[in-house]
């Protein structure tokens, strides 16, 4: 007769560190997490209240630890009544008393964006659940023997009918309610709390006699096997997943209900139906009928193990909602349901031990093991590849369009692909919801930040050639209501109430290093009548000026800024300004244009700010209308000019004066639109109709079109550059444009790239002294082509004008400053008006009107090589560091896929406490707001460059993101898996200990 080992039991004690002490822990982690963007805000009764609550559950962890290590080391199964009751008491003490005093952990002013308030009730119901379903088990063992009569089955299963039905009973009569009333105040929760745990206590025990009594191993091998199991393997998860997409697979009726869709996540893509199906079946199949091939019995012992994350990822699905379930049987009827994946989850427990029972005799323990692994991993490796496939390809798409390669020519970007990803994450921001996946896709796909519409937009029109409609939020429940909300953005009514009515200027030369920093302070009265106003100004930046320092008065202190990543302080200054606080933010918004905001300055009151400017020249700087004049008596003189340039030569930038410039001819490049739209638009004359209008226009335009060089490139999501032939003729260069349309055609038209290659092209040849593009535009329609691109940044390229013409086909010319910060998005129909015809053209082509170069004196790079390292800004003085960090980032407007010059120029940033482009200064009220700014920078400085923290502006809040719960099942996943080691482990050596005992008894 074999020995049963004890450690095969629900008593083991590794059951309660994977069932209580790990989800107890990872919740205590969480908590942690909470309090360490809260700490400093709570008084000292509100940290009394976390030290109690927190401190008592994590001393009961302790305990339970403790007693699980002591019977694992004596190898005794631990005992299940005192365990169970005491499990069951001490947490329903600590729930009961952790939910009367709710209202005392986070005070009513707490910052609502620092933090989750459903964490105080989601994380309990999630992570204390386990305790309670492991007491009941013990319970549930202790109490039910092996061998179960009818009659006892019969009692079991009338219990488990009489108890729903009661409390449907109670919430039908009024008299009922009435007497509930009149009761005790803890009555009512305490009789909820018993129904609900007897409820739980019997159904789980009913699975227990069908799977472990003798019912079970009659219905193991009996036809009844396929209705009983099957209510719980395929008819309630499948009717489950019908029920909860109702609107798309079947209808409820006209209840609010109907509204609902989706209450316990998005499971509407047939896969989950699927998976469903064959989970079920993988559970009902006999195991006996199949074990008897060992190549059947091995392929479902694997498939079982397959099958296994679908079944535990839908139990954690339901945790939290476990204490409502006998609430929504009694209200709703469809509260059984909720049950099901937790009888699913039985079942499926039982098949395996039936597996392993059947399978231990014939394969080794190290197959079984190795087959169970690959199992295991089989669907999460599936999930993981998809999404690292999205990954991949959004990062290749954000990387063509915000961090390109000018010299590459393709994309190398799958359009279907694309297209699936985008729209996902448009899913994802209308809180269709599918819990823990979508928190594990937006950890590996968006590094925990957003991609804003008008990108996803842009994106949609380059490369699937046409924008998708917006996806209405359809969803609520629990875990995607707050994640509807954070993409939801609300308006925060924060108006310009504030003006500036003083400025006061202090400099500090530096003779001996030949530049100047002036402090600028700024004195800001509040306007907005009734409230708090935000003051918000512009203005521009010298090129070689930099800025060096920022502070803001906060109450009777100067706060200095704290030098961050542009993203995550412009995130942080959002959800402060969503609440009253004190920050202040000075950013670039443009290549030369910063942005300064203050928050909140009341009617008459007065607020200080200010930064300090280093710069080598004397300045003029207009902020808000005012114009501040500012000295510089430490001129540099020639032998500190020499030195300059020689410091700053190994860096790749040279020196150019605004006198030296010369002054070089226009050259025409024409832009033709060869998206999919166009081409298929105007039909088979497509390329005819550009021929004749570009022709037409060379015709009333030749002092324009001069004797040089013309260049045309046919673009759609890419650019086909060609050099067009004299003299034009409206055969040839139909030709020339049908040649290059076989190659196009694809996806939306974007100009921006083809500008941004030419430009680059020009800086690389030697030709570029001498002439300039001027880029004309042609397309069906005057759409908004600049939707993609950084053109502003590439400015200084082109310092004679800031401005490209759009040609329509029946030869209408309009202008369009795409060159000009906060221009680039207009659209050039109604923001720029029609052009007088050529003269206008060639005014702009012979230089009258133009003016004085735009390009100030500027250090900008010389050529493609680039030498660095960390200490390579080390020698050089403030200003010139300022002057390195301006200069580089015109390289990298050159060179945007360089990562390496993007950290570079970050940290260098950083060390030096000079503001860049990529950095942002920011000045917070308190440590709680520093600790948040230290969280969310860590995020987006893993994060690419084309991801965003806001949806569109700071006028629009989104919440700090919560920890991806994903983990948990991960934790749970690995301590199980020690377990089922630990225990085969010592289920061998017991029966070795318990051969050699019997061996020496039988010895004479």
């Amino acid at each position: 007769m074999t020995r049963v080992s004890p450690f095969a039991r629900v008593a083991h004690p590794l059951w309660m560190l994977v069932l209580q002490t790990a989800p107890a822990a990872l919740y205590l982690w969480l908590v942690y997490q909470d309090y360490g963007a809260l700490r400093t805000l709570l008084g000292d009764e509100t940290r009394s209240v976390w030290a109690l609550y927190y401190g008592w559950y994590a001393a009961h962890c302790l305990v339970c630890a403790a007693v699980a290590l002591v019977y694992l080391r004596v190898r005794r199964p631990l005992p299940a009544l005192p365990v169970a009751l005491t499990l069951l008491g001490a947490t329903l003490v600590w729930t009961w008393m952790y939910v009367s005093n709710l209202d005392r952990f986070v005070p009513e002013d707490a910052p609502r964006w620092m933090w989750n308030a459903n964490h105080l009730l989601s994380f309990p119901a999630t992570f204390v659940t386990p305790s309670v379903l492991y007491a009941l088990s013990l319970l549930v063992e202790r109490f039910t023997p092996d061998t179960v009569t009818a009659r006892r089955a019969a009692l079991n299963f009338l219990a488990l009918c009489l108890i729903p039905t009661l409390s449907a009973l109670i919430f039908q009569f009024d008299a009922l309610q009435s007497l509930l009333k009149a009761a005790p105040d803890f009555l009512t929760p305490a009789l909820f709390i018993a129904l609900s745990l007897g409820f739980v206590f019997f159904l789980m025990q009913f699975l227990w006699m069908l799977a472990r009594g003798r019912a079970g191993r009659f219905l193991a091998l009996s036809p009844w096997r396929y209705p009983i199991y099957g209510l719980f393997t395929l008819a309630f998860p499948l009717l489950g997943l019908a029920l909860n997409s109702h609107g798309e697979w079947i209808r409820i009726g006209d209840s609010s209900l109907a509204d609902m869709t989706h209450f316990f996540g998005d499971y509407s893509h047939p896969v989950w139906y699927g998976l469903a199906a064959a989970t079920g079946a993988l559970v009902l199949l006999p195991t006996a009928a199949v074990s008897r091939s060992a190549g059947l019995g091995l392929l479902l012992w694997a498939a079982r193990f397959a099958a296994a994350p679908f079944t535990l990822f839908f139990a954690l699905v339901f945790l939290p909602y476990l204490p409502l379930a006998l609430l929504a049987i009694a209200l709703l009827g469809l509260g059984l349901l909720m049950f099901a994946p937790f009888a699913l989850l039985f079942l499926h427990i039982h098949a395996l031990r039936e597996s392993y029972a059947a399978l231990h005799a014939i394969a080794s323990r190290r197959a079984l093991l190795l087959l169970a692994a690959a199992g295991l991993a089989f669907l999460p490796m599936l999930v993981s590849l998809s999404y690292l496939r999205d990954r991949a390809t959004l990062h290749a798409a954000l990387d063509y369009v915000y961090t390109p390669d000018f010299s590459a020519t393709e994309s190398g970007v799958s359009a279907d692909v694309l297209g699936e990803t985008l729209l996902r994450i448009r899913e994802l921001k209308a809180g269709v919801e599918t819990p823990y996946l979508d928190a594990y896709y937006r950890a590996l796909v968006l590094d925990q930040l957003t991609l804003p519409d008008d990108k996803i937009a842009a994106l949609e029109r380059l490369f699937l050639g046409a924008e998708r409609a917006p996806i209405e939020a359809r969803s609520w429940n629990w875990f995607g209501a707050d994640r509807q909300a954070q993409f939801a953005p609300r308006g925060l009514a924060r108006p310009q109430g504030a003006a500036l009515v003083a400025t006061r200027t202090t400099t500090r030369p530096e003779a001996r290093a030949g530049f100047t920093a002036t402090e600028i302070e700024l004195t800001l009265e509040g306007r907005a009548p009734g409230g708090a106003g935000q003051y918000v100004t512009r203005f521009t930046l010298p090129p070689d000026a930099a800025v060096s320092d920022y502070y803001l008065v906060i109450g009777d202190r100067r706060e200095p800024g704290i030098l961050a990543e542009r993203r995550a302080a412009t995130w942080i200054y959002a959800q402060i300004v969503s609440e009253r606080a004190d920050p202040g933010l000075l950013r670039f918004v443009g290549p030369n244009e910063l942005e300064l905001r203050v928050f909140p300055i009341a009617k008459g009151e007065r607020r200080f700010t200010g930064f300090t400017l280093l710069h080598d020249r004397p300045l003029n700087l207009t902020i808000d209308g005012r114009t501040l004049a500012l000295p510089a008596p430490a001129a540099r003189s020639a032998e500190q000019t020499r030195k300059l340039e020689s410091q700053l030569q190994p860096l790749g930038l040279r020196h150019v004066a605004a006198a030296s410039q010369p002054r070089r001819l226009a050259q025409l490049e024409f832009v033709v639109d060869c998206s999919s739209a166009a081409l298929r638009s105007p039909g088979a004359e497509a390329m005819a109709r550009y021929a004749g209008a570009i022709v037409q226009f060379v015709e009333r335009n030749p002092d324009a079109a001069g004797a040089g060089e013309l260049r045309l490139a046919c673009v759609d999501r890419e650019a086909h550059w060609t050099r067009l032939p004299r003299p034009l003729t409206d055969a040839s260069l139909t030709a020339t444009l049908d040649e290059l349309a076989r190659e196009a055609g694809v996806g939306g038209f974007f100009a921006e790239r083809a500008i941004q290659q030419s430009l680059f092209r020009r800086w690389q040849s030697v030709d570029s002294d001498r002439t300039f593009p001027i880029f004309v535009l042609l397309s069906p329609a005057p759409t908004t082509h600049f939707a993609f691109g950084d053109l502003p940044a590439l400015a200084w390229l082109l310092p004679e004008t800031d401005e490209v013409f759009w040609l329509s086909l029946d030869g209408a010319l309009m202008r369009h400053a795409a060159f000009r910060q906060g221009a680039a998005l207009a659209d050039a129909a109604s923001g720029l008006g029609l052009a007088p015809g050529e003269a206008e053209f060639r005014a702009l082509v012979d230089g009258a009107g133009v003016g004085a170069s735009r390009a100030a004196a500027t250090w900008r790079p010389a050529g493609e090589s680039l030498v660095w390292n960390e200490a390579a800004l080390d020698p050089l003085n403030p200003h010139a560091r300022g002057l390195a960090l301006r200069g580089l980032e015109r390289r990298l407007a050159l060179f945007p896929a360089e990562s390496g010059l993007r950290w570079f120029l970050l940290r260098e940033s950083f060390r030096h406490r000079i503001l860049s482009q990529a950095t942002a200064f920011l000045a917070l009220e308190n440590e709680s707001q520093k600790e948040a700014l230290r969280r969310k920078q860590k995020e987006t400085l893993g994060a690419h460059a084309g991801l965003d923290m806001l949806e569109k502006d700071l006028e629009e809040v989104q919440r700090l993101d919560e920890p991806p719960l994903v983990w948990l099942a991960m934790a749970m996943l690995m301590v199980a898996t020690l377990f089922a080691w630990r225990a085969r482990r010592a289920y061998a050596v017991d029966r070795a200990s318990h051969s050699r005992k019997k061996s020496e008894r039988a010895r004479p």
